[in-house]
């Protein structure tokens, strides 16, 4: 999901405009936000990705099951640790000076993965 984070929609208080764009030192696909959340997507991916591979596979052996457990665990630790950082310490600041778009609040990892096991 994209959008336009210059537009006025989004904008809690004419104090704080959506201008500061060009401030900032390198391009947005550099920022630590955008490369956390890639990280986040791509875990995802390769959690799907094995499971798929596993769905496909005649016989389970017990590594990969304990390779798709372990991965599971580390991701979980790190999905519930960057959320809970964003919602506690980021998102009550952030929400002073935007508002945050409709469709960006209502994607939790839960609507992720499920989607991801629906679509397995």
């Amino acid at each position: 999901m994209t959008f336009d984070p210059t537009s006025s929609e989004y904008q809690v208080s004419p104090d704080f405009a959506p201008d500061k764009g060009e401030t900032w030192p390198y391009p947005p696909e550099k920022d630590g936000w955008t490369l956390a959340h890639n990280a986040i997507r791509t875990e995802m991916e390769l959690l799907k990705d094995s499971v798929e591979t596993l769905l496909k596979t005649d016989v389970v052996e017990g590594w990969m099951v304990t390779g798709l457990v372990s991965m599971w665990k580390v991701h979980f630790i790190h999905i519930h640790s960057h959320h809970d950082t964003e919602d506690v310490l980021m998102a009550p600041q952030l929400r002073e000076r935007f508002k945050y778009p409709p469709k960006v609040c209502a994607l939790t990892t839960c609507c992720l993965l499920s989607y991801i096991t629906l679509r397995s």
